[in-house]
């Protein structure tokens, strides 16, 4: 398994960039809105989001991206607009007559809706929310390629 990368989404990345600039030194990587810094093998990301605002007590927009050969993964983003509910039943049903098992879904005002399905061993994660202009759908998928024993 390799630690690949920290992906930190903010209102304000400059702030942030410039806190990390404190304890890191300057930027390997700058271009005015995407700062990060090479950290050992793995690298840090600072970059701007439209669903993050003000201080947060959960942050939601961080990703983390670890590489390893056992498990294949992906993540796909699409945005349009459409209203959320309807969309979130139309997916929940296409995904179960194609064979996804229902695993559970949470909703909550600020991280919308999240569903988890599975199917032949395979995961697949759905978060579906509401943006100023857009309608956001996440899928974020994995499989085990072989176990770790």
């Amino acid at each position: 398994m390799n630690f690949n990368s920290i992906l930190i989404g903010s209102e304000d990345p400059k702030r942030l960039a410039d806190y990390y600039t404190k304890l890191f030194g300057k930027p390997t990587m700058d271009d005015g809105a995407y700062f990060g810094w090479q950290l050992g093998g793995g690298f840090l990301t600072i970059g701007p989001h439209d669903q993050v605002h003000g201080k947060n007590r959960e942050p939601g927009r961080i990703i983390w991206n670890i590489e390893t050969p056992n498990v294949k993964a992906g993540r796909h983003i699409y945005r349009g607009r459409l209203e959320l509910d309807s969309l979130t039943t139309a997916i929940r049903n296409t995904l179960e007559a194609n064979g996804w098992r229902h695993v559970s879904s949470t909703k909550s005002s600020q991280h919308g809706t999240t569903q988890v399905y599975e199917k032949d061993g395979d995961s697949l994660q759905v978060q579906l929310w509401e943006g100023l202009w857009y309608t956001y759908a996440e899928y974020t998928t994995g499989r085990v390629m072989k176990r770790v024993k």
